[in-house]
C-alpha cells in the first residue's frame, strides 16, 4: 500500500513514516512537508492512504487540488487536536487524537488495512466504493 504523510515537522512525519513501516514492511511511504507541495504533486495512486499531521483540516478541505487527490485515496487519517472540528467534507476521515502514540497509529492502520482488503476488488475493477 502507498502512504503519503503530510506535515511541516520532519521529526513528527519521520516518526509516523517509521510507524507505518513497522506495521506494513511492504509499504511505500512518501513524506511531503507542506500542503503546497501536495497540491503540486502528480495524482496519487488509487490505493494511497493520506496521513496529515500538524496541518489545518480547514486548509486541507479548502484546496480543490488536495481534494482531488483525496478523492482517489482509500483513506485519510488526520492526526490533530480534538478541539478542531473538521469541515463537513472531512466526515469520512479517520481521526487520531494528538499527540499520537505508536499504538494509536498502529490501531488506525489496522482499520485502514482491513478496509482496503475489503475494497481492493472494486478498486482493481476501476469502481471505487
Amino acid at each position: 500500500m502507498n502512504y503519503v504523510v503530510v506535515g511541516p515537522d520532519p521529526l513528527v512525519t519521520e516518526d509516523l513514516a517509521d510507524i507505518v513501516l513497522q506495521c506494513d514492511s511492504e509499504a511505500s511511504v512518501e513524506v511531503i512537508p507542506t500542503l503546497k507541495s501536495l497540491e503540486s504533486m502528480p495524482e496519487a495512486e488509487v490505493d494511497s492512504v493520506f496521513v496529515f499531521v500538524g496541518v489545518s483540516a480547514q486548509r486541507i478541505a479548502s484546496s480543490s487540488a488536495i481534494c482531488r487527490q483525496l478523492n482517489r485515496a482509500i483513506r485519510v487519517m488526520y492526526v490533530g487536536d480534538a478541539f478542531e472540528a473538521p469541515p463537513e467534507q472531512c466526515s469520512e476521515w479517520m481521526f487520531v487524537p494528538a499527540p499520537f502514540t505508536t499504538e494509536s497509529i498502529s490501531t488506525a492502520l489496522r482499520v485502514v488495512n482491513s478496509a482496503w482488503l475489503a475494497l481492493r476488488p472494486a478498486f482493481r475493477a476501476g469502481k471505487p466504493a
